[in-house]
């Protein structure tokens, strides 16, 4: 069989072109920081709880935390559900400027942008 690239195949790709683009890219999830608030001061040496809500198209798959971009914590909904709320606990250790971002992801891999919110851990440094 020979494809054949005939007029009625043209406007045929062209419309399933035309599908694609209408139809778009699914929304991302995305991520509301609760708690802590930037400019926060946070103690070193203590556990900082940093609140999420999440919402999404699709049934969430996971959401990742992390301070100073590093990833300390993954929180994975208990059943697929397109809402979610979590804490995930850090502790610094020590004083300066904290950033944490947190990002979620659906269960086709659409992440949310990054939710960023910086704080201040104050104290003395853990030894």
């Amino acid at each position: 069989m020979t494809l054949m690239a005939g007029p009625l195949h043209r406007w045929l790709l062209g419309l399933a072109m035309l599908v694609l683009v209408a139809c778009g890219t699914p929304p991302a999830p995305v991520v509301e920081v609760m708690a802590p608030v930037n400019g926060t001061r946070i103690p070193t040496g203590r556990a900082a709880g940093i609140q999420v809500r999440v919402h999404a198209t699709h049934p969430l798959d996971r959401i990742e935390f992390y301070a100073n971009r590093e990833l300390f914590a993954v929180l994975t909904p208990p059943t697929p559900n397109t809402t979610f709320e979590g804490i995930a606990y850090w502790v610094p250790p020590v004083a300066g400027t904290v950033r944490f971002d947190v990002r979620a992801f659906d269960i086709f891999g659409h992440a949310s942008p990054i939710t960023t919110v910086v704080v201040e851990a104050v104290g003395e440094p853990l030894r």
